[in-house]
């Protein structure tokens, strides 16, 4: 723990955190001859934390949090061909989270802080048409209803009006998703560091998106997006200035609006390239204020290159980014940093292989930092270099 987070002693050596997680995963599909799909899927998934911190307050104690969650579920979906211009979309999900026991304690002197044990369910259904109004024009349109043993019920709507002529496309889209807080968000306590709140409410996002594409030629294709987005209820981790506790709490409503250019080309000879550019803006509603950890400028690029025939490929990427707020108003500077990588392909049956660099060029650069840092931006890794290999059977 090199930032000695959440009020920990710096470079004590004692600090760590382990993270376990096992899953089993069972999907089923297929096609039917009356234009029926039914897709299927069954799941479990464990996981557990622990995170030990030697707290630095005096005498200096020895802190442990632990987490264990157990939840299983299964999505159950159908796909038909209705009249001709008519594809509908007719789903149900369960998740069960039938363990969910968070725990805060110093190991000596013993004290616990925090010793919660928690159970929920959450069951939904969705309903969606793609509708071919004409051969050019598609209105796609939907909602999604959940119900949470928590929080009760929520319906989300989406739409999109698709327009296509020769080589062009005009998307018109509209979408509304929930996010319910978790657990964690709203019970964890931590020992004079955090704070629970058990009135946290779910945060609430409405997407308004105009997308224009256009194939040039055979091998490029480029767009343009304009978005605009309102976010009510965000839930961000808060100081509270009463008693210097971190507190996740639902924030005024936020509104970001932005503008995203791309161009791709991929070639018979293996080439595949793309850039993109962002430009964007979130603001707090009712403080006008931008956000902390917002960059209003994003520059993306990635092209692959062919080295033996198309078994061997080397890789390009780099990133740009301007300066975003911290959380004291300063700024963390802009970021520029440029990643290869050299991958096989089937070069030997099942085997694949990729040697990577990170920050080629070893640019010096932090992110800003959370609430739980002593320090205003986190220092991030420089050149790093990733030897993976995989064999699939």
């Amino acid at each position: 723990m090199p930032t000695a987070a959440f009020g920990s002693l710096f470079n004590n050596g004692r600090d760590a955190t382990v993270d376990n997680r096992g899953y089993l995963d069972l999907k089923y599909q297929h096609e039917f001859a009356n234009q029926l799909t039914v897709k299927g899927r069954l799941y479990y998934d464990r996981y557990y934390y622990r995170g030990d911190y030697l707290i630095n307050y005096p005498p200096p104690t020895f802190n442990q949090d632990f987490l264990t969650t157990d939840q299983a579920g299964g999505e159950l979906t159908l796909v038909k061909r209705l009249f001709d211009k008519h594809k509908v979309t007719l789903g149900g999900e369960f998740r069960s989270q039938f363990q969910m026991d968070q725990s805060n304690k110093d190991a000596d002197p013993p004290a616990t802080y925090l010793d919660d044990k928690r159970k929920s369910n959450i069951g939904a259904v969705y309903l969606q048409d793609e509708f071919a109004i004409t051969d050019r024009l598609i209105l796609n349109a939907g909602f999604r209803y959940d119900h949470y043993s928590t929080f009760g019920g929520t319906v989300n709507p989406r739409a999109g009006l698709i327009y296509t002529w020769r080589d062009t496309t005009a998307k018109l889209l509209y979408g509304r998703a929930f996010r319910a807080p978790n657990p964690f968000e709203q019970f964890y306590v931590g020992a004079g560091v955090s704070k629970a709140n058990p009135d946290l409410k779910p945060e609430i996002i409405n997407t308004y998106e105009l997308v224009l594409e256009q194939y040039i030629g055979h091998h490029l294709r480029g767009s343009a997006s304009a978005f605009y987005y309102e976010i009510d209820k965000l839930i961000s981790q808060i100081l509270d200035p009463s008693d210097g506790l971190l507190v996740y709490r639902n924030g005024d409503k936020i509104n970001a609006k932005g503008l995203e250019l791309t161009l791709e080309g991929k070639w018979p000879s293996g080439w595949d390239g793309r850039l993109s550019y962002a430009i964007q803006e979130a603001r707090d509603s009712v403080s006008d204020r931008l956000l902390t950890n917002s960059p209003q400028h994003l520059v993306k690029g990635n092209l692959i290159v062919p080295l033996y025939s198309d078994k061997v490929f080397a890789s390009v990427e780099t990133r740009y980014m301007s300066s975003r707020l911290t959380l004291t108003g300063n700024k963390a500077k802009n970021v520029f940093l440029t990643n290869v990588t050299l991958f096989t392909q089937q070069l030997l049956p099942g085997w694949e292989f990729s040697a990577q660099v990170n920050n080629l060029f070893g640019h010096r650069y932090g992110d800003p930092g959370s609430g739980e840092h002593l320090q205003d931006t986190i220092l991030q890794d420089g050149r790093t270099y990733w030897l993976k290999l995989k064999y699939r059977f």
